[in-house]
């Protein structure tokens, strides 16, 4: 997004679902691959002259659906698409909408996934926005969930013929979140390295390592990383406004400053 207007309406998990759907679910991006499975409706074939059509209809799977942003996601798919939405979660959905496919199950046990593959069949698209967050629960638990466990979770959909990846990373991944974070450039390129402190950020950075290995392996899939800063509520307001004379994280006084601002209809912002 080159530009942006906000309203009482639109807000950062407003936008963020519509570029999960409009960009990279509904994309012509969108890989047209044979469906080898018996299960799901078949997948078009690749347009004539080598270009690639775009994929309607079949299911979507949105792991961490009971979050924030899965919830947000989930009602926008059931209500504007003709997806079959599926959600993998470990706690219940609190208002699951009409048609909505809800499996109990955590995307890290080869278990419960294949219990999800039996029930649903074939997936087109996995949004995959399940994941630790808080350091508190440990650095180990971060790289088995966040790194071991969406390789397990890519890996067995992938040999049940689901090609399209949709990741949610984090800014934190070059690690930003820490008040001693200086780029080594600016405008910081996509590869910047991680210079993450605080663990989070750094599983997330090699997640995204992760991803690059399983896509050299698999040139099919279409892996898409999408580093997401912080997800708000439509109703939530500013924590506290930006103070520059004392400046905590780059990330912590961009965030208030666009929740600032997204409290005035029709003001415009430059990204």
């Amino acid at each position: 997004l080159m530009h942006a207007r906000l309203d009482a309406h639109l807000n950062i998990s407003s936008i963020l679902v519509l570029v999960i759907y409009d960009i990279f679910i509904e994309s012509p991006r969108a890989r047209a691959i044979p469906n080898s499975s018996s299960a799901g409706p078949a997948v078009q074939a690749p347009a004539h002259g080598g270009g690639m059509v775009k994929m309607t209809g079949g299911a979507v799977l949105i792991t961490g659906a009971s979050g924030t942003l899965g919830t947000a996601l989930t009602s926008f798919l059931s209500e504007h698409s003709d997806h079959q939405v599926v959600c993998l979660s470990r706690s219940p959905l609190t208002d699951p909408p009409p048609g909505c496919v809800e499996i109990s199950g955590d995307f890290t046990s080869r278990a419960d996934l294949q219990k999800l593959s039996d029930q649903v069949g074939h997936i087109s698209v996995c949004v995959h926005l399940g994941g630790v967050l808080s350091g508190a629960n440990g650095q180990d638990l971060q790289l088995q969930v966040n790194v071991v466990g969406t390789h397990s979770l890519i890996t067995h959909l992938r040999d049940c013929g689901t090609h399209k990846f949709v990741l949610a990373s984090s800014i934190a991944a070059v690690g930003c979140l820490s008040s001693n974070f200086r780029p080594f450039q600016l405008p910081m390129p996509d590869d910047h390295t991680s210079l993450d402190e605080l663990g989070y950020g750094g599983s997330k950075y090699i997640m995204e390592e992760m991803t690059r290995l399983v896509s050299r392996q698999n040139p099919s899939l279409d892996i898409i990383n999408l580093r997401i800063a912080g997800i708000v509520k439509d109703d939530a307001p500013p924590r506290n406004d930006p103070q520059p004379d004392k400046p905590g994280s780059v990330v912590q006084f961009g965030i208030m400053c666009v929740l600032s601002a997204r409290c005035t209809p029709g003001s415009e912002l430059s990204f």
